[in-house]
């Protein structure tokens, strides 16, 4: 009972690493939005992904955050969000066969190409037309998590001061 009240050097630096480590993720920053987003209390939306339910997805998310009044006529927004869709180079996936039979060798093989698609979300200043935030992530199988997903990211970054 020797080190009874004194810490262990070596769990002192472990607590002191994790601890650390635990306040370093809480405490992450954000590079600072523009003005003119935050700011913004109305916004226009358009649908260029061609996804009906990404779109009303996204719409739904948009509401129960409730940081901005979506609106249905372009010149009464403050900002205007379109959602894209884009499809990018994914996994290619190939199958093959080989035969021999004494120094002759034949082959086939067949591939296809499974393209990753992506939701995009672009915020530009209704007056101005200036680019004030974009925004990308995979759309997997469904539709759900992607719509989601831009709205939560936009979210986190926003400062906790900034009111309807």
């Amino acid at each position: 009972m020797k080190n009874q009240g004194r810490t262990n050097p070596m769990l002192r630096l472990l607590w002191t690493f994790l601890f650390g480590v635990s306040i370093a993720a809480v405490a992450q920053e954000y590079a600072p939005l523009p003005e003119k987003l935050v700011e913004a209390k109305s916004v226009y939306l358009i649908n260029e992904s061609g996804d009906l339910k990404a779109y009303d997805r996204f719409f739904k998310e948009l509401k129960t955050w409730n940081r901005f009044g979506v609106v249905a006529a372009r010149e009464e927004a403050d900002v205007i969000m379109v959602l894209s869709s884009k499809d990018r180079g994914g996994v290619s996936v190939a199958t093959g066969s080989a035969t021999a039979s004494g120094n002759t060798a034949t082959g086939s093989t067949t591939s296809v190409d499974i393209p990753s698609t992506f939701l995009h979300l672009r915020v530009s200043d209704r007056s101005t037309s200036e680019v004030l935030w974009t925004d990308e992530t995979e759309k997997w199988i469904t539709s759900g998590h992607a719509p989601s997903k831009l709205v939560s990211n936009l979210r986190k970054r926003f400062p906790k001061a900034a009111k309807k």
